[in-house]
């Protein structure tokens, strides 16, 4: 049960952190879709809650530990021994964080033309996601992370308004 919890909640934070992509791009009156900032701070506690499964389940609250999991995962996968990569999450949970509260408190803000900042921020979340959900996965769930990832940038083309 705790490996379903802990893998579940990731699949079900990305799911959220995606469908909420798609909602921001659906904006109306120069606002997001209404489910859309819901959907990205229930992503976010969802990958909170992954976070805090993992630590107590796989790495029994031992932050040393979990870099070491994190490097042999990493030395598996490039053959690089590296743990920073736990490093890269926290990083990643903090910018989901910030962005959700500035979408929360200057919600028009999301609906305007990308910045140069804006896609420095989905690239970053792009190489997080499409490694957590695609490189690191287990066969077959690497298939819902390419759909994820596919999902990720449709919702992130360019709109015909901001062109």
């Amino acid at each position: 049960m705790p490996d379903l919890i802990v893998r579940g909640s990731i699949w079900l934070a990305l799911a959220c952190f995606v469908a909420a992509q798609a909602g921001f791009r659906r904006a109306s009156g120069g606002r997001p879709a209404a489910w859309a900032l819901g959907a990205y701070w229930i992503g976010f506690a969802l990958a909170l809650a992954h976070f805090l499964a993992a630590f107590h389940w796989h790495h029994g609250w031992n932050h040393d530990r979990a870099v070491a999991v994190t490097a042999e995962q990493t030395a598996r996968v490039f053959g690089v021994n590296w743990g920073g990569g736990l490093w890269v999450n926290y990083a990643f949970l903090a910018a989901w964080l910030a962005d959700a509260v500035v979408r929360t408190t200057r919600p028009r803000r999301g609906v305007a033309a990308p910045s140069a900042g804006t896609w420095a921020l989905r690239a970053f979340y792009l190489i997080v996601i499409a490694n957590g959900a695609i490189t690191f996965a287990r066969w077959p769930m690497s298939l819902v992370g390419v759909a994820l990832v596919a999902a990720l940038l449709w919702s992130w083309r360019p709109s015909p308004r901001n062109l």
